[in-house]
């Protein structure tokens, strides 16, 4: 319909017998995106439900991470989970009692929603935070067919006892199945699926980095975290990240499952031919590939990028490609954690401190240390500027931590406050001593830089 949005499309309700309910996907292949994520709600009364006949595949958690901009990377990753558990794989993502509109107590901590009354002022703000609460009605009656949703979602929480949430992430090529679920007594995930990652930085420390190419090399790649090419690698171009394709695939730009554009790579003839008997809007008319050719796939742009380049997002609103020159390649599809070298990039310790006149510099542990430290010639005190100095706190410190008549009023012990009798917790950094072999309290007279 000429003019329509996304609200003038209403989700197909089908109703009929069965223990064994199917999503008819092969229907969707027509005029899908890529990575189209599927997710089926399936609630029951005393049982789970899994895939018939079709894999359930687990996320690697030490592949989940974010790029440089905050971007978390758990869409594209779930796409790579399933393609190389064959394309067709489900991953559960959540099994148990079936939750209520409102947010779970562990996703609303200060209560705002769960406490019966608007004690946040969160009602007429112009936002729906608390659908299903009273003082928030008006917000979200705003959001069409959200109030509806809220309702359905609390009668099947009081209707069944269990639900379980499967998702896949499948292109028009991969639609070849008709997905269904049969029931099973264990939970395929215990509660809701979660998920762990970390992203190794460096900030502040660039200058003390020895292996300054290995350094660029890790900073070139590391927002593939976010990207998944498919069949295809990801790579760093003059304009940005991006996907170059294999051979016989184009570049395609879609909405991810976080909203956000995303660029991937295709087969370069579509599965469904839609302009056969139809003359179609030519989608390559206002397209410019740059370093490549548009491709019209049944009216979605896509780039072939010459063999020198690689597809970025050429325009998020428009959702159309580009090619820029390449300039460094990941040797991966995306959708992992590329700063994991990092911890191993040999890196300058820092300075020790300066403890004053009075303080004293205490060995750490060697186990302490990170193992990519190196004792350069920036963080080493010169030898010759240590000293073992007697120390004039023996006999003030007790055994069970608990004095008070160390060097400071109130100090304990093995306390930065108080007296510095023994080494058991340090209050810098190594300063060398372990390094030199040196036992005891030593104090920094001078230090050369």
């Amino acid at each position: 319909v000429a003019g329509a949005g996304l609200d003038s499309i209403k989700p197909l309700k089908m109703t009929y017998q069965g223990t064994t309910p199917m999503i008819p996907l092969q229907l969707t292949a027509v005029a899908t995106e890529p990575h189209l994520t599927v997710t089926a709600f399936i609630y029951a009364n005393g049982t789970y439900y899994k895939p018939i006949g079709h894999p359930l595949a687990t996320v690697d958690q030490t592949r989940l991470t974010e790029d440089s901009t905050g971007r978390n990377n758990y869409p594209m990753l779930l796409a790579r989970t399933i393609d190389e558990a064959g394309g067709d794989a489900f991953v559960a993502e959540y099994a148990g009692a079936p939750p209520e509109a409102g947010p779970a107590p562990e996703d609303d901590p200060s209560g705002c929603c769960s406490e019966g009354g608007d004690w946040c002022g969160l009602g007429f703000n112009g936002q729906c935070e608390c659908p299903g609460s009273d003082f928030d009605m008006e917000d979200c009656a705003d959001i069409p067919g959200l109030l509806e949703g809220a309702a359905l979602v609390d009668q099947l929480a009081a209707t069944y006892s269990r639900l379980t949430r499967l998702t896949t992430r499948i292109s028009a090529e991969e639609m070849t199945f008709d997905p269904a679920f049969e029931p099973v007594l264990s939970a395929p995930v215990a509660g809701r699926l979660r998920l762990a990652g970390e992203r190794t930085v460096i900030d502040g420390c660039e200058a003390d980095v020895l292996d300054a190419s290995a350094a660029a090399a890790i900073a070139n790649i590391e927002d593939c975290a976010a990207v998944y090419c498919g069949k295809g690698q990801c790579v760093r171009t003059a304009g940005g990240i991006g996907c170059a394709c294999d051979a016989g695939f184009v570049a395609r730009v879609f909405t991810d499952l976080d909203g956000q554009a995303s660029v991937t790579c295709v087969p370069d003839t579509p599965p469904v031919i839609l302009d056969k008997d139809v003359e179609l809007p030519d989608a390559c008319a206002d397209v410019d590939c740059g370093g490549g050719t548009c491709v019209d796939l049944g009216g979605f742009a896509a780039c072939a990028c010459d063999g020198a380049h690689g597809a970025v997002i050429g325009n998020a609103a428009t959702l159309t490609p580009t090619c820029h020159p390449i300039e460094a390649m990941s040797d991966a599809p995306g959708a992992e954690d590329f700063t994991e070298g990092r911890k191993t990039l040999p890196i300058c310790f820092a300075a020790p401190p300066s403890c004053g006149p009075d303080g004293w510099l205490e060995p750490r542990p060697a186990g302490q240390l990170a193992d990519n430290g190196v004792l350069c010639e920036s963080s080493m005190p010169d030898p010759a500027a240590l000293e073992v100095p007697p120390n004039p706190y023996d006999d003030t410190c007790d055994d069970d931590g608990g004095g008070s008549t160390g060097a400071t009023a109130g100090g304990d012990k093995d306390e930065a406050a108080g007296c510095a009798c023994t080494a058991g917790d340090p209050t810098g950094w190594l300063g060398g001593i372990v390094g030199l072999g040196l036992l005891g309290l030593l104090r920094l007279e001078r230090r050369r830089r």
